[in-house]
């Protein structure tokens, strides 16, 4: 639910000029990502869509009659595991 409104608000109305200049300074957004509720919307918005994205090319491929086997299934969420983790690193060195 939260990745359609980023994609609204920083894909389309920011370049659009909908919104203040101020609104989105880099002041503004750091302090916004150091809080907790900032860092939770962060990691939420890098970390769902791409296991959510892995989940779908695991089964797809077994759809169309790839079976990759456990291997698959491991490279899969294990790249969603790596994007979650580099997430957390990131926002927690801020």
């Amino acid at each position: 639910m939260i990745t359609p409104v980023t994609i609204l608000v920083l894909g389309i109305m920011a370049p659009m000029g909908m919104l203040d200049a101020d609104a989105l300074s880099y002041e503004r957004v750091t302090g916004f990502v150091t809080s907790f509720i900032g860092a939770l919307f962060t990691i939420g918005t890098l970390s769902l869509p791409m296991w959510h994205a892995m989940h779908r090319l695991h089964h797809g491929m077994h759809d169309l009659k790839f079976h990759t086997g456990t291997a698959g299934k491991v490279a899969c969420y294990a790249a969603a595991f790596l994007v979650s983790a580099l997430s957390v690193i990131f926002i927690f060195m801020i």
